[in-house]
């Protein structure tokens, strides 16, 4: 589990706008290579925007190893890569080096290949990323593990010694859950109700998106009852479950269910007297 801190000098009423991304599988075949494309470039565009990922970005199903492996499953530039690792890890620094990426972490397709290859991708396209020239002006990139925290900060900008005015607790796990119905969210609800403080909780690796509001009550020092929204956010994926022709993929073959190609925005504000959040999910 790691934690991280990011602090963000900031206007107090200003909107930060975060991405959250999972299971991208950007190396398979049935990846929407021109849906992510199109969805980053319009989260990039809005004001203040993070992007965080949380696992499975590559797919890393490789010959020789991989049961799932078909010669259709990557994408045809790695198709006969004998240096596919390294390659992969070249080719999302080309996809991903102009976008605000701030974290990305790792997932079960990843977990594989560290335990075979003994080497961590996601955290040398990490390095890669922050050695590059052209993000020189932007947040370097944080290693985000498999689960953990992140605590944003906000810093007045008018008088940035005076501290974090505001703080935003975000809880993140690449995903454990699955079932057609319930989606994860009562495995997901089990774990982070373990665990404090948060303001919202990021799931994914079941590949669906949706959001669930969890009101909670508690009483301050004077005695007054008061209420606040935490939030569980699934956090989808561009990899299509069924593509028509050609050969059936994993998904496919398996009978998982047609998914939506998604990523959640979550919206926080910085005031005064608190944080506005919202978020906000299905718009591909």
């Amino acid at each position: 589990m790691e934690g991280l801190i990011f602090d963000i000098k900031t206007k107090m009423g200003e909107t930060h706008n975060f991405t959250f991304y999972s299971d991208l599988h950007d190396d398979a075949r049935e990846c929407a290579h021109k849906v992510l494309k199109t969805h980053m470039d319009k989260r990039a565009a809005l004001p203040n925007a993070h992007f965080f990922g949380i696992g499975d970005i590559s797919n890393f199903i490789m010959p020789g190893l991989d049961r799932r492996h078909t010669p259709s499953t990557p994408v045809p530039e790695l198709a006969d890569e004998d240096e596919y690792i390294d390659r992969q890890v070249d080719r999302q620094l080309t996809m991903y080096r102009e976008y605000p990426w701030i974290a990305m972490g790792i997932g079960n397709h990843c977990t594989s290949v560290i335990n075979h290859h003994h080497t961590n991708p996601v955290k040398r396209l990490i390095d890669k990323m922050n050695l590059d020239p052209s993000r020189k002006k932007m947040v370097p990139m944080e290693y985000a593990g498999y689960s953990g925290f992140a605590r944003f900060r906000f810093i007045d900008k008018k008088n940035p010694g005076s501290g974090a005015k505001q703080v935003f607790n975000l809880l993140y796990h690449h995903g454990a859950w699955g079932g057609h119905l319930i989606k994860g969210k009562g495995g997901a609800q089990r774990w982070a109700d373990r665990i404090e403080p948060w303001d919202v909780v990021v799931y994914g690796h079941n590949h669906a998106c949706h959001m669930d509001l969890l009101p909670k009550l508690s009483m301050n020092t004077s005695g007054k009852i008061v209420d606040r929204s935490q939030f569980l956010v699934n956090t989808g994926t561009f990899l299509r479950g069924l593509t028509q022709g050609g050969s059936p993929a994993y998904s496919e073959i398996k009978g998982y269910p047609a998914v939506a190609l998604a990523a959640p925005l979550i919206k926080v504000t910085p005031r005064s007297r608190g944080l506005d959040i919202s978020v906000e999910i299905g718009d591909c």
